[in-house]
Order: structure tokens, then sequence, then C-alpha cells
């Protein structure tokens, strides 16, 4: 049971921040976010974040790395929105 409620709570946070992430001037902007990511377990809960997110009228492109450092790196060069 502490596993799911940290599993919800790093959901909920996630999508927070991709929603932040997307936050444009007007209703034209991009709504495409490009986010970084080891498989497990930042890859399922960006998985589970994107659906969430492709219900509000997001697309979530998840790049897996398999490295901790690669995100940063990527983020830095804005090659991804968010990591």
């Amino acid at each position: 049971m502490k596993k799911l409620s940290v599993l919800f709570m790093a959901i909920a946070a996630f999508v927070v921040v991709l929603a932040a992430c997307g936050k444009g001037n007007n209703e034209s902007d991009n709504k495409k976010i490009v986010v970084a990511a080891t498989p497990t377990p930042h890859g399922q809960v960006a998985k589970k974040a994107g659906e969430i997110m492709k219900k509000k009228g997001y697309e979530v492109e998840i790049r897996e790395v398999n490295d901790y450092k690669i995100p940063n790196k990527l983020l830095d060069k804005g090659d991804v929105d968010a990591n």
C-alpha cells in the first residue's frame, strides 16, 4: 500500500510539472512535451502521466535513457522539455 501511495504522489507531481512546462501565452502553442527518463521507475511514471496529459490535450514523448546523468544534460541542451 505504501508503494502505491508513493507512486500516486510521484505521478501527481509529474503531472503538475508537465502542465507547467506546457503553459503558454495562447492556445496555438505547441502541446508536445518531450521528457527524458530512465526506464524504471521514472519512465513508468512518465508513461502514466502522459496518459493523463493526453486527456488534457497534450502529447508526451518519452525518451528513455540508461544513465541517470543524461536526462539533466539533455534538459540543459534544450533537447527535452522535462526530466
